[in-house]
């Protein structure tokens, strides 16, 4: 079964798209509106701090669900040994829901990475202005 999705945003998207775009609208005014400035800046670097924490955090969980997958593996080949369809149909649909878990999180890690580049551009560009 091949399943096709669209490509994943993590779940501090919106969050980030907010904080941006708070950012861009003070950077004109950063001299007249210093400390709403400042404070935006701080809030993306904390924003940054998040999705570094969050990237370290899914990574592990990939890491794992992607060692279960030759178990179950392991276990197809068994069940198949012993003509057991029920239980290898049961390991298939769990290897093939780690499998979509799995992408979608690799996708969400992909994604957050994006965003740590564009937070690091933007604030980069205002400092060099």
């Amino acid at each position: 079964m091949i399943v096709i999705s669209r490509p994943s945003r993590h779940f501090l998207a919106k969050k980030v798209d907010e904080l941006i775009r708070d950012f861009e609208l003070l950077r004109p005014h950063k001299r007249v509106s210093s400390a709403e400035y400042r404070q935006a800046k701080k809030n993306l670097d904390g924003m940054m701090e998040r999705l570094h924490a969050q990237i370290n955090e899914d990574r592990e969980t990939v890491e794992r669900l992607r060692l279960r997958l030759p178990e179950l593996e392991a276990a197809k080949i068994r069940a198949a040994e012993n003509g057991d369809h029920e239980s290898w149909n049961e390991i298939d649909r769990e290897h093939q829901a780690i499998s979509i878990r799995a992408d979608r999180i690799a996708a969400e890690i992909h994604s957050m990475g994006r965003d740590i580049e564009k937070i690091s551009i933007l604030v980069i560009e205002n400092d060099i202005m």
